[in-house]
């Protein structure tokens, strides 16, 4: 591998798929390269250096090697930066970063430049954990965090539109 087709790059997980026994392709959407694929190989063996450092809705530092043939780029290098830990176990927030990601997954061609969409996102995630790290706290909206969630998707969907 070149160094020079070395690419380090913020990263939020949309879509992880099987590749092989030992591997998964992982769809991510980038701030400056938009919606990639990448391959992390090996990724479910006990040593990888990539296992558990990745999940839908993560936000990553993600380095790759950019190969242009096939559009499947190859992890070199993945450490979650945000992991919204507020989120697991808890079926709500977890059911809602799952919608979110997979909107933004089916609604950006791949390779599209889309900054806007991956500040969309990040904010909306970034809001899903807030509600769920308040948790039975006191919300702003009395309702409860359900009607919150609502109102994130619902906004998520306007501005995607």
């Amino acid at each position: 591998m070149n160094l020079a087709n070395i690419i380090k790059t913020d990263a939020i997980t949309l879509r992880i798929a099987p590749f092989s026994n030992t591997s998964h392709i992982i769809t991510w959407i980038t701030p400056q390269h938009g919606k990639i694929a990448t391959v992390a190989k090996g990724a479910l063996r006990p040593k990888s250096p990539v296992l558990g450092r990745y999940d839908i809705g993560y936000l990553c530092e993600l380095l790759f090697y950019a190969r242009s043939h096939n559009g499947l780029h190859i992890i070199r290098e993945c450490s979650e930066t945000k992991t919204r830990r507020a989120c697991r176990g808890n079926w709500r927030a977890t059911a809602v970063i799952g919608y979110l990601s997979h909107l933004a997954a089916i609604a950006t061609p791949d390779g599209a430049h889309a900054p806007e969409l991956y500040t969309l996102l990040l904010d909306s995630l970034d809001r899903v954990n807030t509600i769920a790290a308040a948790g039975a706290k006191q919300l702003p909206n009395r309702e409860g965090p359900a009607v919150e969630y609502i109102n994130i998707m619902q906004q998520f969907e306007i501005h995607l539109l």
